[in-house]
């Protein structure tokens, strides 16, 4: 987000873009070995983490959502947020509309002394697992484009590239603009789906 101020005024002009990734729940998943011995645990209630309040983390588990976990020595050093129903990104100020036996996981951190140890890969396939034997059929995650190793640990983890958004507000005028797809996923965005009708 670019800020301005010009005679007073602020001007924000704001441009994001996001590369969507898929798995198809039906393929193989792989088996990712960390570098350290963690556990993952799908938490039940709210635990201090980093850059999320403890109520904004109560209202995700309150709403249905999902929060996946990862622990070394008893320490939280990883989390990713999964939720089957609609959710708003904020990156691109639109609401996500999942489809049926469909997940989208988001939120995704690894705390930064401890990147590097195949923990976030690692999350995302305990979790590609646990969806698969609840018979989901795909699972959905995006990230900004300009996150190098984000798009990275998504892609050793099996995920595939299938389309982008490209976000703009200047001056208060919204632009969304939606890549075509490569898959035949039924998610979608609230503003892709009003272009499509």
């Amino acid at each position: 987000m670019k800020t301005t101020e010009f005679l007073g005024l602020e001007l924000t002009v704001k441009k994001q873009s996001l590369e969507l990734y898929i798995h198809d729940l039906g393929q193989k998943i792989k088996d990712i070995r960390t570098a350290l011995p963690i556990n993952i645990e799908l938490l039940q209630k709210p635990v201090p983490m980093q850059d999320t309040s403890l109520s904004m983390i109560s209202d995700h588990l309150m709403s249905g959502q999902n929060i996946f976990a990862a622990f070394y020595q008893k320490k939280l050093v990883g989390y990713i947020f999964t939720t089957t129903s609609k959710c708003w990104v904020k990156e691109i100020q639109d609401y996500f509309n999942v489809a049926p036996h469909e997940v989208y996981l988001f939120n995704a951190y690894v705390c930064r002394k401890f990147r590097g140890n195949q923990i976030y890969q690692a999350l995302l396939t305990h979790i590609l697992r646990y969806y698969r034997a609840r018979s989901y059929r795909i699972a959905l995650i995006f990230t900004v484009r300009n996150n190098i190793n984000s798009r990275k640990g998504i892609k050793n983890a099996g995920f595939t590239y299938f389309g982008d958004i490209h976000f703009s507000d200047f001056l208060g005028k919204k632009s969304w603009q939606y890549s075509r797809r490569t898959s035949d996923c039924q998610s979608c965005f609230l503003h892709e789906a009003s272009e499509n009708e």
